[in-house]
């Protein structure tokens, strides 16, 4: 689900598509412009650097909305992660928003890494 802010509309208005994937959907949402709320997917996380100037603001104020809540009334699971990408994979040089950055790439496989312990992902032998 990449794209713009709403095109999960659909989705959230069709209780049968709801249900049919709810169930088998791990949302990993890398630095998103609006987060997935948990209730949408078996397990969801929605990972911003502290130093994403482009995403991160929206991130922060779907965070803060939720803070006055207690933890499990909580809609979102938003994390903020401390900048590891080195200046040159900066975007601009200025924010930390590139998807192939070390902070995105180590947040991002520290997430699949908890799954697999939980969910215990299929790994092919040969």
């Amino acid at each position: 689900m990449w794209g713009a802010p709403g095109n999960r509309r659909p989705y959230r208005d069709n209780e049968e598509d709801q249900g049919k994937v709810r169930d088998k959907l791990l949302w990993l949402g890398i630095a998103p412009a609006e987060p997935l709320e948990r209730r949408f997917a078996k397990d969801s996380a929605n990972i911003y650097s502290e130093v994403d100037y482009i995403t991160g603001p929206m991130g922060w104020q779907f965070n803060m909305r939720q803070k006055k809540l207690p933890q499990e009334e909580q809609i979102y699971n938003i994390q903020f992660l401390p900048r590891i990408s080195k200046w040159s994979e900066m975007t601009g040089y200025i924010t930390d928003h590139g998807i192939m950055g070390g902070t995105y790439q180590k947040g991002s496989n520290y997430q699949v890494k908890n799954w697999e312990g939980i969910y215990g992902f299929y790994k092919e032998t040969r």
